[in-house]
């Protein structure tokens, strides 16, 4: 299905101005256009995306990345060549793939089930990557995610889902997950799924691209960045509404806010001539972005309990 900036924003956690950025300099996505004009971009755009900033979070450049993501596309691993070996996590995706008569050189489906436990139980040989339906992961998705990877001994997921919250996405994201929104063809859960296993087969071995994963003298916050609560032109009218209450509290608050999003993207596009300083600047959006975080729940309480509108 096609999404539009505002949301592969709020789905990625990457910021808008970040997006067109990226588009314009390195080419990641090529989104379709509207007729009016405005960005579509496909799930194969959001899953790139998605990739790309994991990569950015273990440590590489914007450009390291993109160039990491191309290759790995362009030349699979010769695992991948002969099938990534899947197992299954979902009540009818092994029946879809059938159905779209996938071919075994590019998945080989080693185990399916609806349960972490069945799945285990029936697993036929080495996992490569699991492929799990976000409603079988439960009510805490991210540990019930860690818990299969550990039982089946791989690192590699993708996540087929429906409706969730901004924030379960990002925690599967922060825990290494591909993400795919359903109801979703055969092909591009395939697609979803060579991809991840090229790029963290690519990740982990010695490639072209100057780049590694972070020290682990650069702690890194736990999950994502958090999505944010306004947009810009929302906080440029906090900053400007009088306030019923005898102070500006709203008016500083959007303020604060507006400065500490500036430092997110700033931190984002930062250059960074190591993995070490890619790390620290990549600590440094996450922190802000927490901070900012707690700001607009203060700003949103504000603004809730005075009725005022941006």
């Amino acid at each position: 299905m096609p999404y539009q900036i505002k949301t592969v924003a709020r789905l990625t956690g990457i910021p808008r101005n970040t997006l067109l950025a990226w588009e314009r300099r390195y080419e990641l996505v090529s989104p379709e256009r509207a007729a009016n004009g405005y960005r579509l971009y496909s799930d194969a755009d959001l899953a790139r995306l998605n990739a790309v900033r994991q990569l950015i979070d273990q440590g590489y450049k914007v450009s390291e990345a993109a160039a990491l993501l191309q290759s790995a596309v362009e030349a699979p691993s010769s695992e991948a060549a002969g099938g990534v070996r899947v197992a299954i996590l979902h009540a009818s995706l092994a029946t879809q793939l059938e159905a779209a008569n996938t071919p075994s050189s590019q998945l080989d489906v080693v185990a399916s089930a609806t349960t972490v436990g069945g799945l285990t139980a029936t697993c036929s040989g080495e996992v490569d990557v699991l492929v799990a339906d976000l409603e079988l992961l439960g009510e805490a998705p991210r540990l019930a995610l860690q818990l299969a990877l550990k039982a089946l001994e791989t690192t590699q997921a993708v996540v087929l889902y429906r409706y969730t919250t901004t924030r379960v996405l990002q925690q599967l994201v922060s825990a290494g997950a591909r993400l795919v929104p359903q109801p979703a063809r055969a092909t591009a859960v395939v697609q979803a799924v060579v991809e991840q296993h090229a790029l963290s087969t690519a990740a982990g071995a010695p490639t072209g691209v100057q780049g590694a994963p972070p020290p682990v003298a650069v702690p890194a916050a736990d999950g994502s960045a958090p999505a944010r609560r306004f947009t810009d032109d929302q906080l440029a009218r906090f900053i400007e509404l009088r306030s019923s209450l005898d102070c500006e509290c709203p008016n500083h608050l959007a303020a604060i806010v507006r400065t500490l999003v500036g430092f997110e993207e700033y931190a984002a596009g930062c250059s960074t001539n190591t993995p070490a300083d890619a790390a620290l600047h990549g600590w440094l959006g996450r922190n802000t972005a927490r901070a900012r975080a707690v700001i607009e729940e203060l700003l949103e309480e504000v603004v809730t309990r005075d009725g005022l509108k941006a």
